[in-house]
C-alpha cells in the first residue's frame, strides 16, 4: 500500500487542508490644510485697546511679557489673544508663530499702549518695542 501510493499514488490515506481566507479593509483618511490660509488666518489685524496688530503678533507678544511666568506661555497668550480678539478665532496656536524655535523667525513690532512714552518739545511721541527678527 505504501509502495503504491508513493509511486502510483493509489490506495493513500486520504489527507484534507483547511485553510482560512481573510480579508482586511483599509479605509485611509486624508485632510489637506493650506498652510499659506492659516498663516493668513494669523495675520488677520485687530485693534484692542487701542492697539492694532496682527494676530501673531499679539500672540507673540503676549507669551514674552504678559504669560511668560506661566507654565504654558504660548498656549495661555493664545487663549489671551482669542478672548480679545474676535477676528483671531480662526488663528491656531501652531501657525501663529510662538513656541521653541519659531519665534526667533517672526519678526514683531507692536506698540505698547501703557508704556511710559516720552516728551519731547511738549509733545508725546509713540513708543515703539521692536524684537529682534
Amino acid at each position: 500500500k505504501a509502495w503504491c501510493c508513493e509511486h502510483e499514488s493509489r490506495g493513500c490515506p486520504s489527507t484534507s487542508t483547511a485553510t482560512t481566507t481573510t480579508r482586511t479593509t483599509t479605509t485611509r483618511t486624508t485632510t489637506t490644510v493650506n498652510a499659506t490660509l492659516e498663516v493668513e488666518h494669523c495675520s488677520q489685524q485687530c485693534t484692542y485697546a487701542g492697539v492694532t496688530a496682527n494676530c501673531s503678533a499679539r500672540v507673540l507678544w503676549a507669551s514674552k511679557f504678559e504669560t511668560q511666568g506661566q507654565k504654558q506661555p504660548c498656549e495661555a497668550a493664545h487663549t489671551k489673544v482669542l478672548d480679545e480678539c474676535d477676528m483671531c478665532g480662526s488663528c491656531r496656536l501652531k501657525f501663529a508663530g510662538c513656541g521653541e524655535g519659531v519665534e526667533e523667525n517672526v519678526p514683531m513690532v507692536f506698540r505698547k499702549r501703557f508704556e511710559q512714552r516720552p516728551v519731547l518739545d511738549g509733545h508725546a511721541t509713540a513708543a515703539r518695542l521692536v524684537l529682534p527678527a
